[in-house]
């Protein structure tokens, strides 16, 4: 989904990159995305097919223009103008993701059959800065399902170490 918009996400972000504003943009972004969190019903206005482009304009302008950056505000409009502004949350998660690959971050999401001790984490998120030579922002969830052990979920590999997971290949041993 957030594929879909990463060209909308890519214009704002290689402007920023020429104006060295790109943490900026990223802050006035989740500025906006909050708005968008806490006010549904914006989001519902400006989704919503019947409502038109002026009409959703007009309510950029008068919520938007005098307290957003200009650049950025001109870029809700031109998201508005081009009928994806709708999508705006999917767009601002396009937008982080451009950044965490300009700034070498990645989000590594690991299951845990019991919540993970403060140094545990700490040696995990240090193990894999370098493995992977990156610098890591670690998702973290309890998964008891799992048994024992972690799962592991990079952008280009998992590694599962659980006790469901053996389980689960000696069944496919046994059946065959």
């Amino acid at each position: 989904m957030v594929e879909t918009y990463k060209p909308y996400a890519q214009a704002l972000f290689e402007l920023a990159s020429e104006q060295s504003k790109q943490d900026e943009y990223l802050d006035a972004l989740k500025e906006l995305d909050m708005v968008w969190e806490n006010a549904p019903e914006l989001a519902q206005f400006l989704s919503h097919p019947k409502i038109t482009t002026k009409q959703k304009q007009e309510c950029l302008e008068n919520i938007f223009s005098k307290d957003v950056d200009p650049t950025i505000y001109r870029y809700l409009i031109v998201l508005n103008h081009h009928k994806v502004i709708g999508h705006f949350q999917e767009i601002v998660l396009a937008y982080k993701e451009l950044w965490k690959e300009a700034k070498n971050i990645e989000t590594v999401k690991v299951e845990s059959a019991s919540a993970l001790e403060e140094n545990q984490i700490k040696a995990l998120k240090t193990m894999l800065e370098k493995k992977l030579e990156k610098e890591v922002e670690l998702q973290i969830k309890v998964d008891e399902s799992l048994i024992a052990g972690l799962r592991v979920q990079t952008k280009d590999f998992v590694l599962d170490n659980t006790v469901s997971s053996r389980l689960a290949s000696m069944k496919e041993q046994l059946k065959g």
